[in-house]
């Protein structure tokens, strides 16, 4: 409001949301791009005949928890763009039930997809929590910016302490049993030979182990687990060599070779929770090995808590408890090159320092530069001290990147 030069007032127009105005190039650019992962994740043809109903239920199949944060994080980026676009939060959550909607009755006629409710109202809710999460923010670095500023702290520093909670490897009750080559149909077909197979020591054959408790225990600790194996050819898929499971059919662990790499998977603490379950592979482990080579391979966790294989050629240690390494118990993908891996790890360090480093940005100065330096400080001690490893070059690379982000978005809230 300004006043007159006869003293009256003037009233001034306002939008009544920063992004009320009419949508920036770069916003364009983002909900194409975004309507075009969708459509590839959702519409587009998988493997299977013909669509159809599939369960309701909240948390279906082992994956259900993933499929369920997935379905959240894809409709977030909506929820933004609506508000920004003046819509209200309900309003938002509503478009969100009606999109959902037509893609779900699009997937009953494209082979392979399955439609749910679940996933509209899943994908409603995700709508919903972006636009409150971007509300959020923007009100309360207005408002509230010290208590924001905390929450924004406190969301990597939780998120870090629940990514290695999550990625500890835990056991189960019960009898275990090994299983030597088994033949499932969800394992390739292998030709190689396993010829030994021991843990701590002490040879397990196939079928029930006796004293279960004490090989529990030991492959809790991290005790080796040595595999005498004639190396065969390379598979197209994964093929299980040996396998370690509970009377309940509770895959415990799981030894198996994918083309020239060697892939051990354990049973983590995620896998209560329905989430993904991400292995760790050895990229060209086996590439020495000529087919009817017999390998002495060796497996245990040193006191990091990696794990840690080795033959009489050479020896590694897998990358998987990063402090990025969140995004592999919602999406996994193995199968990616370790430097593709160590780059989203990156971005997923961006991802979680970007609301601390947007109110950062809203108060450029060194002492606020100062702070954030020392919240990555505690974010690498605080993954370190639950068994994540040290940042590499790209977890540093994610926090100087969403620092400049955080700069950017800044400007556009205020």
């Amino acid at each position: 409001m300004k006043g007159r030069e006869d003293g009256s007032p003037e009233l001034v127009d306002t939008p009544a949301h920063p992004g009320a105005s009419s949508a920036r190039w770069y916003e364009v650019l983002g909900i194409v791009l975004w309507c075009a992962l969708v459509i590839f994740l959702t519409l587009t043809p998988s493997a299977g005949r013909y669509g159809g109903m599939s369960k309701s239920c909240l948390l279906c199949g082992e994956l259900g928890g993933a499929d369920l944060v997935r379905n959240i994080l894809m409709f977030m980026p909506a929820g933004v763009f609506l508000v920004r676009r003046g819509f209200s939060p309900i309003l938002a959550v509503g478009l969100g039930f009606l999109l959902s909607s037509g893609i779900e009755f699009a997937q009953l006629f494209i082979p392979g997809r399955h439609a749910s409710a679940r996933d509209v109202l899943i994908n409603g809710i995700g709508a919903g929590v972006g636009a409150l999460t971007y509300l959020a923010l923007l009100i309360g670095t207005a408002r509230q910016p010290r208590l924001t500023l905390v929450a924004a702290v406190l969301f990597p520093l939780l998120t870090v302490l629940a990514t290695g909670w999550l990625l500890a490897p835990t056991a189960t009750n019960g009898t275990y049993y090994a299983q030597w080559v088994p033949e499932r149909p969800y394992y390739a077909a292998w030709d190689g030979v396993l010829l030994d197979a021991q843990i701590d020591g002490v040879r397990t054959p196939i079928g029930r182990l006796r004293n279960s408790d004490v090989f529990r225990e030991a492959l809790q600790s991290g005790a080796p687990v040595t595999l005498h194996l004639r190396r065969g050819t390379a598979t197209t898929a994964l093929a299980a060599v040996y396998v370690v499971m509970d009377d309940s059919q509770r895959e415990i662990l799981m030894i198996g070779i994918s083309g020239e790499d060697l892939v051990v998977r354990h049973r983590l603490r995620s896998t209560e929770f329905r989430l993904d379950l991400p292995d760790e592979r050895f990229h060209d482990f086996l590439h020495s090995a000529a087919p009817s080579d017999v390998v002495k391979l060796r497996m245990t966790r040193d006191r990091r808590g990696r794990t840690c294989v080795a033959t009489e050629r050479r020896s590694a240690c897998s990358h998987l408890r990063s402090l990025g390494a969140i995004w592999s118990l919602v999406l996994w993908k193995g199968e990616l090159a370790p430097p593709l891996r160590r780059l989203v790890d990156g971005a997923a360090v961006a991802l979680l320092l970007l609301p601390a480093s947007t109110i950062v940005g809203l108060r450029w100065s060194l002492r606020s530069l100062s702070g954030f330096v020392a919240v990555m400080v505690a974010f690498a001690l605080l993954g370190r001290g639950v068994g994540l490893s040290w940042p590499g070059i790209t977890e540093p690379l994610g926090a100087l990147g969403a620092l400049a982000v955080g700069r950017w978005l800044a400007r556009e809230l205020h």
